[in-house]
C-alpha cells in the first residue's frame, strides 16, 4: 500500500464529496423556493460529512492493488466500506430525512448509492482503458527491444 496513493485517492474522493454536497444542496434549496434551514450546525455538518465519505471511498481503493483479491472482490470490498461510511456520515449530517417517513428515507438513500455506483463505475471504466494503454505501450516497447 503506498499511503501518497492513498492521500490523493482521499483527496479526490473528497473533492467529489464536496462537490456533489454542494451540487445537492443548491438543488435543494431551489426546489424548497429557495429556502433552506441551515441552523444546528449544518453547513459544518456538511463539510465533515463529505470529507468523511470522501476519505471513505478514496481510501479503500488500495484493495485493487492486493493481486490475492479478485477485481470483483476488491470492487465488492470497495463499495461496501464506501456506502457504509456514506450512510453514517449522511444520517449524522442529517441529510437522511427520517421525519418524512420511510419511502423518503429509501428514496433518499437509493439516490446516494445510486449516484455512488455511477462515480464507481466511470472511475472503473477511467482506469481500465488506462491500464489497457500502459499495458499496450509495455507491449510495443517489448517488441522494439526485442
Amino acid at each position: 500500500m503506498n499511503m501518497k496513493s492513498v492521500i490523493n485517492n482521499c483527496l479526490r474522493g473528497i473533492g467529489i464529496a464536496a462537490v456533489i454536497a454542494s451540487v445537492s444542496s443548491i438543488l435543494y434549496e431551489v426546489s424548497n423556493g429557495g429556502v433552506m434551514e441551515s441552523g444546528g450546525y449544518f453547513f459544518t455538518k456538511m463539510v465533515l460529512a463529505s470529507i468523511a465519505i470522501g476519505i471513505g471511498w478514496g481510501a479503500p481503493v488500495f484493495l485493487y492493488e492486493e493481486e490475492k483479491r479478485s477485481t470483483l472482490q476488491s470492487a465488492v470490498l470497495h463499495i461496501l466500506i464506501g456506502c457504509t461510511v456514506m450512510m453514517i456520515a449522511s444520517w449524522v449530517a442529517g441529510w437522511i430525512p427520517a421525519e418524512k417517513g420511510l419511502p423518503v428515507v429509501l428514496t433518499v438513500i437509493a439516490i446516494q448509492v445510486g449516484t455512488a455506483l455511477l462515480i464507481w463505475f466511470f472511475m472503473y471504466q477511467r482506469n481500465k482503458k488506462l491500464a489497457t494503454k500502459m499495458n499496450e505501450r509495455m507491449q510495443e516497447l517489448s517488441r522494439k527491444l526485442n
